[in-house]
């Protein structure tokens, strides 16, 4: 799910009563996952939050929610017993080194700089209502 272009109260809530309610997470395991951005308050946070503003596109959920540490405080806040949450760029470098060759060939990325500015403000989050650890994702080395 992406959230970030809703305010956070109101998708904290949605996402509250969705568990209490629809789900019945107390009773049924529930595995949620989201992708939004994160970051605005660096220079290029504030250059994408206003080149997006500029479409019409306004990130309205991503200064309540600025880090990956505020993405995996409302998970458990909602309800969520486990969460991980990692910005795009530290899940790639947990990545084995083979599978990031691979992933390398399949898109030539010629700015570096580029890819780190972006892929640091967008954040994975994963996150269950069951009552076990969430599986190491990929083993860090």
């Amino acid at each position: 799910m992406v959230f970030v272009y809703i305010e956070a109260s109101i998708t904290t809530e949605l996402l509250r009563q969705t568990l209490e309610n629809v789900l019945e997470g107390d009773r049924t395991p529930v595995e949620f996952i989201s992708y939004d951005a994160m970051q605005p308050s660096d220079r290029f946070g504030q250059m994408m939050v206003d080149n997006l503003d500029a479409i019409g596109a306004s990130l309205k959920g991503i200064h309540d929610l600025p880090t990956t540490e505020a993405h995996e405080a409302r998970a458990k806040e909602v309800g969520f017993s486990h969460v991980k949450a990692f910005s795009m760029k530290k899940l790639y470098l947990l990545v084995p080194t083979e599978q990031q060759r691979w992933m390398n060939k399949l898109e030539m990325i010629d700015d570096w700089d580029e890819w780190n500015l972006v892929h640091e403000h967008y954040c994975f989050v994963i996150a269950t209502t069951a009552n076990v650890e969430l599986p190491q994702i990929f083993e860090s080395s």
